[in-house]
């Protein structure tokens, strides 16, 4: 089953989950460092934690953050600091391909979403758009959360994909750090953007 209208809910996905952010950044940014292959259960991480926030939607848990806002504001600063700890492995990297033991695994990606307030918003913001009233809720939640996480892991791979071919690109060691640092930097200025200015 096909969410409708499809094309639209494309360009609603693409814009709440595939557009530059916190999740996007690091993917990239672990790409560059790291490369595509050991992104990738990273990018799992990702999805799991966006899949679990779905279900606590699904449960009404999602209402969290609009009733307490200050639940909403420690999630906020937890998830500074989350990413500053990411963004300080990715700055502190080897070159692409060495064999590293710091890359981001499935288990920073989980974190990482659940952490962040957004992805509550637009979860809850895609759930109440695309899904349908009353008996067929439930069915529609699921094939709106199936093709959510489905385009969202396109969306993902395509980032680490790109993050990728920038590190390969780059021959010289101390050009690779500065280009793992400028990542880290931007991820955490996606991060204090949101934060402050949102």
């Amino acid at each position: 089953m096909i969410v409708e209208p499809f094309f639209t809910f494309l360009l609603f996905v693409a814009a709440l989950y595939g557009t530059p952010g916190p999740a996007t950044l690091s993917i990239a940014a672990s790409g560059a460092a790291f490369g595509f292959r050991k992104t990738i259960g990273y990018v799992f991480g990702i999805l799991t934690g966006l899949l679990i926030i779905f279900l606590m939607v699904a449960f009404g848990l999602g209402v969290l953050f609009s009733q307490y806002p200050t639940v909403h504001l420690i999630f906020k600063w937890i998830s500074l600091f989350y990413i500053l700890y990411l963004a300080y492995k990715i700055a502190t990297a080897s070159s692409i391909g060495s064999d590293s033991s710091k890359h981001l695994g499935f288990f920073q990606g989980i974190p990482l979403t659940l952490l962040n307030p957004k992805a509550y918003f637009a979860i809850i913001a895609t759930v109440s758009q695309f899904t349908k009233s009353g008996e067929a809720y439930y069915e529609s939640f699921i094939w709106v959360t199936v093709w959510a996480i489905s385009l969202t892991l396109i969306f993902d791979l395509t980032w680490a994909w790109t993050g990728s071919m920038i590190g390969t690109k780059i021959g010289s060691r101390g050009l690779s750090s500065k280009i793992n640092v400028l990542f880290a930097i931007l991820l955490v200025a996606s991060v204090v953007v949101t934060m402050f200015y949102s």
